[in-house]
């Protein structure tokens, strides 16, 4: 089961940054839209996730980051795309294996 779900991940943000890859902002920083992918009640569980999609981000000019949105919730996203289009976009194809992903503006 876990081997099938690193693999659902990997290629669902794989095509995610692929359709990203024109607008994509590269840097650390957060600019104009993410894709908000998962969240986790630890730190440790946001790293493991993490770790799925950050070479494969990072490899299109995204980001992959773990945002604390507040006391024992860690938040997974891939940011960097300039427009609420692209964001849309790569949300749609993150779905394949997060299927919660959402649109944030940063």
């Amino acid at each position: 089961m876990k081997r099938y779900l690193v693999v659902t991940c990997a290629a669902a943000v794989c095509a995610m940054a692929a359709s990203a890859t024109a607008g994509a902002a590269g840097g650390a920083s957060d600019r104009g839209w993410e894709v908000a992918l998962a969240h986790s009640h630890t730190h440790a569980a946001a790293t493991a996730t993490l770790k799925l999609v950050a070479g494969q981000s990072r490899a299109k000019g995204l980001t992959a980051v773990i945002e604390v949105d507040g006391k024992g919730d860690f938040e997974v996203a891939i940011t960097g795309f300039r427009t609420q289009k692209q964001a849309a976009a790569a949300r749609t194809q993150a779905r394949a294996g997060f299927t919660a992903a959402a649109v944030e503006r940063t």
